[in-house]
Parts: C-alpha cells; sequence; structure tokens
C-alpha cells in the first residue's frame, strides 16, 4: 500500500496547493479594494515591493502547505519521502512557477473573477494531465505528450525520481526548467500587476 500512496499523494499534494495558492494570491485585491496596498505605497515602500512581499508571503504559505502534508503522509500513510533538501528544491521550483502563473493570469484578467475561473479551469487541466486523479502512464499517450509539460507533471516526475532513487540531474531536470521559466513569469507578472494597479484597475 504505501507505494501505491507514493503515487497517488504527490500529484494531489501538489493539485491541493495550487488551489491553496490562488486563494491566497487573490487576497492581494482584496487590500487594493480597502487601500491597503495605496497606504503601503504612501508610506514610501514602491508598489514593485509590495507586489514581490505578495508572492513571497503566497510562497511561504505553499512550503508549509507542503510541509503540512508531507508530515501528515508520512506519519499516518508511511510515505518515504526521501532526500529533503532536494525535495524542498523540487518543490520551491514549482511553487515559483505557481507564483509566475497567478501573477500573470490575474495581471491581464479583467477582473479577479474572471482570473479566478481561467486560474481553476488552468489548474484543473494541468492536474488531470499532470497525473494528479491518476498515474500518468495510465493516460492515454497523446495526453502524456501534453502532461509532460505541465507544472504538476514536472514536479511529480521529480518527486518520484527521488522515490525511485534515479540519477540526480534527471531528478532536478525539470525542477530546472520550472525555476528558470518561473522566474521570467514572475518578472512579468509583477510588471503587468505593477502597470494594473498604477492605472487603477485593480477592480
Amino acid at each position: 500500500m504505501k507505494d501505491i500512496f507514493q503515487v497517488v499523494f504527490p500529484g494531489m499534494m501538489l493539485m491541493w496547493v495550487c488551489f491553496i495558492a490562488n486563494g491566497v494570491f487573490a487576497d492581494i485585491f482584496e487590500e487594493y479594494k480597502a487601500h491597503t496596498v495605496s497606504r503601503l505605497v504612501s508610506s514610501g515602500v514602491t508598489l514593485g515591493q509590495v507586489l514581490l512581499s505578495k508572492i513571497v508571503r503566497c510562497l511561504v504559505v505553499c512550503w508549509i502547505c507542503e510541509l503540512l502534508l508531507i508530515l501528515f503522509t508520512a506519519i499516518v500513510f508511511g510515505v518515504g519521502w526521501r532526500h529533503p533538501l532536494m525535495l524542498f528544491v523540487i518543490l520551491t521550483s514549482f511553487n515559483v512557477f505557481l507564483m509566475g502563473l497567478l501573477s500573470l493570469i490575474y495581471g491581464y484578467a479583467r477582473s479577479t473573477e474572471l482570473a479566478n475561473a481561467i486560474i481553476v479551469f488552468v489548474l484543473l487541466i494541468a492536474a488531470v494531465l499532470g497525473g494528479s486523479f491518476m498515474p500518468f502512464d495510465q493516460l492515454p499517450r497523446v495526453l502524456q505528450a501534453v502532461g509532460r509539460w505541465t507544472m504538476i507533471r514536472m514536479a511529480n516526475y521529480g518527486i518520484d525520481s527521488l522515490f525511485q532513487s534515479r540519477p540526480l540531474w534527471e531528478s532536478l531536470r525539470p525542477s530546472f526548467l520550472l525555476a528558470v521559466a518561473g522566474t521570467a513569469l514572475v518578472a512579468a507578472g509583477t510588471m503587468v500587476l505593477r502597470k494594473r494597479f498604477e492605472s487603477g484597475g485593480g477592480a
């Protein structure tokens, strides 16, 4: 049974973290409507620094949730999470990519409601194709070809590589791609969000 849990829980954990992060990230628009952001900016903090702090806060929440889920599955179900440092690197790259994706979608969407709908759709597709609902190798080959490029599959593959004791580079290669792409998305998303708030479009 432990082997089954090792297959199932990583994908489920990544999916749960996606939806938790979405809820936390959306708070920035509530703070904008409540003029919390404008008060921070008037105190001498730049809008870019405010946005970056919100992204870091969401990143920390993701780490905490992942740690709690890892501890819970290890204690209750006996999942043998290996190589804590490498696991942290894999999850961090996943979280950074997720922050970039959220910031970019929220920056371009005309409303928070539309952004939330788009994100839920994107996350559900990524979860289905990435192996959160069923083992990835049981998906049709066409879906596997698409799914292997989703953030959930990349991170899930890295975690599975740790379970299977694959070579170091094979475990971390997907995380390297996620980290590079995620950093670019965070930079672009922060710029778009800053322009949106400066123009008064934080509805």
